[in-house]
C-alpha cells in the first residue's frame, strides 16, 4: 500500500513550494479527479470566442493556458514515471513560452483541448472522435 505524505522541503526545489502547499490534504487521485470535473465544469459552457480571449495583448489566450496545462501534464507525468521508476538521470526543464508558441492551441477547439486534458489525466489517449477540431 502507498502512503500519500507531503513531501519534505528537502525533496524538492524551492520554486516548487508554494505549489506544493496549495495541495489539499487527502487521496491524491480523488483530488486528481476532483481537479479534472472542475475545470471541465468551469470551461465547457464557453464558446469558442470566449476561449480566445486575452485579458492583454501578447498575454495567453485561455485556449492557450489550457494547452499549456496540458503540456505540464504530460511532462511532470513523464517525470514522475521516471522516478517512480528509479531513473536517476537529471530531469530536463521545458521552456513554456516556446512549447506555447509551437503547440497552436488556439486554432484548436475548446472542447478538443477538454477532451485531451481529460485523456491525459486518466492516463489514456482520446478518442478518434475527439481528437478532431
Amino acid at each position: 500500500m502507498m502512503t500519500q505524505k507531503r513531501p519534505q522541503s528537502s525533496e524538492f526545489a524551492p520554486y516548487y513550494g508554494t505549489y506544493v502547499m496549495l495541495v489539499p490534504d487527502g487521496d491524491f487521485l480523488e483530488i486528481l479527479e476532483t481537479q479534472l470535473r472542475d475545470m471541465k465544469r468551469l470551461l465547457e459552457p464557453l464558446n469558442e470566442k470566449q476561449a480566445d480571449f486575452r485579458h492583454a495583448p501578447g498575454k495567453w489566450s485561455i485556449k492557450e493556458v489550457i494547452g499549456h496545462v496540458n503540456d505540464a501534464e504530460r511532462i511532470f507525468s513523464v517525470r514522475l514515471l521516471r522516478i517512480a521508476r528509479g531513473d536517476e538521470t537529471p530531469l530536463p526543464g521545458f521552456e513554456q513560452d516556446d512549447y506555447i508558441k509551437t503547440a497552436n492551441s488556439s486554432a484548436q477547439k475548446l472542447s478538443a483541448l477538454l477532451d485531451e486534458f481529460t485523456a491525459i489525466r486518466r492516463g489514456r489517449r482520446p478518442t478518434a472522435k475527439s481528437a478532431r477540431s
